[in-house]
């Protein structure tokens, strides 16, 4: 018997096609910043900048494991927060313009020397995997608080 009562409480907590949309949405930022760093970010560095590539590689590799080592830490943080906004929204908005910024700011370094530019992308890179981190994280672990029908949450 109260397997059916949980299965129509869960019956009934369904998702809106706007919050589907909207947080699928939320993930445009998430695409935008992998396509880049995967299929040209290198490249750009390289071919275009001339940065030698072992340069542009260990940049890159060093805010990789930031980031891997940041991930866990900020999914702590935003599971231990308590706002008005909830827990996972602070860090979502925190991050929104300041990616833009930083990614905006990686793909248009001013001209500086080879170690110049080594520097700027790495902290670049940082700075974009940081941010989409404080973004990224909070918004996967939202996905189950959204409902508890696992159905609901897959479509």
């Amino acid at each position: 018997m109260n397997a059916s009562i949980d299965v129509r409480a869960e019956a009934t907590d369904k998702i809106s096609r706007s919050t589907r949309f909207y947080y699928g949405f939320g993930s445009v930022a998430y695409g935008v910043k992998d396509n880049g760093f995967v299929y040209f970010l290198l490249f750009y560095y390289n071919q275009v900048l001339g940065l030698p590539g072992h340069l542009a590689s260990a940049a890159i590799l060093i805010a990789l494991v930031f980031d891997a080592l940041s991930d866990p830490i900020v999914g702590n943080l935003s599971d231990r927060l308590h706002s008005k906004w909830g827990r996972r929204h602070p860090f979502m908005y925190a991050a929104a313009f300041p990616v833009a910024f930083s990614f905006y700011a990686l793909w248009n370094p001013p001209e500086l020397s080879e170690g110049g530019l080594f520097y700027f992308l790495m902290f670049n890179a940082l700075l974009v995997r940081t941010f989409i981190t404080f973004y990224e994280v909070p918004s996967t672990a939202l996905a189950p608080e959204l409902t508890p029908n696992y159905d609901e949450r897959t479509k």
